[in-house]
């Protein structure tokens, strides 16, 4: 994490490369509450999935060119179905 002009932390690095799934994890564990109001407690349990990567597909320019006929325009949500479905079957 990095200071900002703007907010208290900012999620990112200097020089314009994108954070990443560990970036985002660490950004994410300062929002986590601990289990009491000691800070020595032991937070909340959680998990961050980084699953943005593989959310796109390659969209009309695939379509059209015969790549792949499944592949959808824009937002795919494949990881949210695939979670949905790990989850109520468990």
């Amino acid at each position: 994490m990095t200071d900002s002009a703007f907010a208290d932390i900012r999620n990112g690095s200097i020089g314009g490369r994108a954070g990443s799934s560990n970036t985002a994890a660490s950004f994410l564990e300062f929002f986590v509450p601990h289990r009491g109001y000691d800070e020595k407690a032991d937070k909340i349990p959680w998990v961050h999935l980084d699953i943005a990567g593989t959310a796109w597909g390659p969209g009309s320019k695939a379509r059209s060119e015969g790549v792949n006929p499944l592949f959808q325009f824009g937002v795919s949500g494949v990881h949210v179905r695939t979670l949905h479905r790990l989850i109520t079957e468990l």
